[in-house]
């Protein structure tokens, strides 16, 4: 089966629950409807990046769906048109509080960490990134992200703060 016929059985087998799926995820029929022809018409531009042997079409085309997805809640962000109801994490660290030698160790701490873990912290104690925000930006989920800062709250906490 060609890329193309792949991409029409697709759209023809999927457009219906995908809509469902997106209305949730974006907040309106109408955005969930921009998302999936923007994918689409993704899928078609780039349709000979697709290599059967490395993935499958629903995993290929779910990759640009999630951007397309991502790409619109952020327009969406920047004009001022996304209300986020995000719970906060408790206050903990807060590094404007510190002498900046602690920051600098800090940061020091944050580079010693692994991919994407490194990057997640760097966006929430030094861009001020909420952890929803960081989860579309790397592509991590909300629940890693938010684990990941505890920790190493906790982590500097006990080696800054409480004398380590």
């Amino acid at each position: 089966m060609t890329i193309r016929e792949q991409i029409e059985q697709h759209y023809g087998k999927s457009t219906r629950m995908l809509l469902k799926v997106l209305e949730r995820r974006v907040g309106t029929r109408e955005g969930a409807e921009d998302v999936l022809h923007d994918a689409y018409e993704r899928v078609l531009r780039y349709q000979n990046s697709y290599n059967k042997d490395l993935q499958t079409f629903t995993a290929w085309f779910n990759g640009i769906l999630n951007n397309a997805a991502r790409d619109y809640k952020a327009v969406e962000r920047r004009l001022g048109m996304s209300v986020e109801f995000d719970e906060e994490l408790d206050e903990g660290v807060k590094l404007l509080d510190w002498e900046q030698d602690t920051i600098d160790k800090v940061k020091i701490d944050v580079e010693s960490k692994s991919f994407p873990l490194r990057q997640a912290l760097y966006l929430y104690f030094f861009k001020q990134y909420k952890p929803k925000d960081i989860a579309l930006v790397l592509e991590m989920s909300n629940t890693n992200i938010r684990k990941g800062v505890e920790r190493f709250k906790k982590e500097m906490q006990a080696k800054y703060i409480v004398g380590g």
